[in-house]
């Protein structure tokens, strides 16, 4: 275990940000964000969540997984990636650690009861089991 998480902490680095339906070149400032860390130093779980991502593009969460997996890719992998209409969470874990991770579950719930054709608001959570301790990531998008 000792070699797989010196310091016997697995590190975490949460990262949220509201697209505001713009175009992609957010997607540019993330990827340098999360890439400016040296790979020795990078957290060990990285969740990042996306809220009001641009309902014109399909594709958007495609290109988003693939331009930051290039970012982290030399030591991370994709864990999992949720896109709930406007919302999105992508959670990677660093390689060696994937075989100690339980398979992810996700759910997606709606912050009315009912659910608007835009459905801009509401919360994705991702929960996983690493080393038998439970995890749960939660990335909400609410009104007042």
């Amino acid at each position: 275990l000792k070699h797989l998480v010196p310091g016997s902490t697995v590190v975490v680095m949460c990262l949220t940000w509201n697209i505001a339906s713009k175009a992609q070149n957010h997607l540019s400032r993330i990827r340098k964000l999360i890439a400016s860390e040296r790979a020795e130093n990078r957290a060990d779980l990285i969740c990042i969540c996306f809220q009001e991502l641009p309902p014109t593009n399909a594709h958007y969460h495609q290109e988003m997984v693939k331009l930051l997996t290039k970012a982290v890719g030399d030591t991370h992998l994709i864990y999992c990636w949720v896109r709930k209409w406007a919302q999105m969470m992508i959670l990677f874990i660093r390689e060696p650690l994937v075989a100690y991770a339980s398979t992810p579950e996700w759910q997606f719930v709606s912050s009315t009861a009912i659910v608007k054709p835009v459905r801009t608001k509401g919360a994705i959570a991702v929960y996983f089991r690493l080393f038998q301790a439970s995890i749960i990531f939660v990335a909400c998008h609410m009104t007042r």
